[in-house]
């Protein structure tokens, strides 16, 4: 890796102690740490694009739920989506929820603006899932599981 905003993050988590998967993919790098959720593990990811002008925060190993709440988890995502600015969730056609976060670093890169988003992203996930779990607890069965 040359002096590119990538390298210099891949050496802000290695100064920093932080331990990480690095990865590329079509000539794009990503970081993936692991953070504590309910009782394993989600992965973060910072996908920083081939052309470097921007990052892509996101969540792995969140939730998948049952079809039949499908529209009442996406009445709820647009509620959390008004919430947060930077922060996006998602509900993909395999019905897996996901937390996004875009960042522009076209014009300038802070290696620790990066990490502090990918901690905000799990922080804000783990504290959410307390709004999916109260929505499942009006439904009589089980439409929530864990990745």
């Amino acid at each position: 890796m040359e002096n590119t905003s990538a390298s210099q993050f891949k050496s802000y988590l290695e100064s920093s102690g932080i331990i990480t998967e690095v990865g590329a993919i079509q000539g794009a790098t990503y970081f993936a740490v692991s953070v504590p959720f309910i009782d394993k593990s989600m992965r973060i990811i910072a996908y920083f694009s081939a052309d470097e002008a921007a990052v892509t925060i996101f969540s792995v190993n969140y939730f998948v739920l049952d079809d039949l709440l499908r529209v009442d988890v996406l009445e709820l995502i647009n509620v959390l989506n008004e919430k947060y600015t930077k922060l996006k969730f998602v509900l993909s056609e395999g019905n897996s929820v996901k937390g996004i976060i875009f960042m522009d670093i076209s014009d300038s890169f802070h290696a620790n603006d990066v990490y502090e988003m990918m901690m905000f992203l799990g922080n804000a996930l783990s504290e959410e899932f307390g709004e999916f779990n109260r929505l499942l607890d009006q439904k009589p069965f089980e439409g929530l599981r864990l990745l």
